[in-house]
């Protein structure tokens, strides 16, 4: 039960990194290529919500 709870939360982290990239990185970075800060931010969201899919698949029953 812990383990889908936990694989929950990382999806939910790497969703909402993936979808609100841009506002965070308006947010909390500071550089002159947006763009590329915003590709790489969901880049990392995707990889995340891809590794809460593992946790949540490898405890299935």
């Amino acid at each position: 039960m812990w383990i889908n709870l936990i694989g929950s939360v990382v999806v939910l982290v790497g969703l909402c990194m993936a979808l609100d990239s841009r506002r965070l990185v308006k947010k909390y970075f500071n550089f002159g290529e947006e763009n590329i800060a915003v590709l790489g931010l969901k880049i990392v969201g995707f990889m995340i919500i891809f590794i809460g899919g593992i946790i949540l698949m490898a405890n299935v029953k």
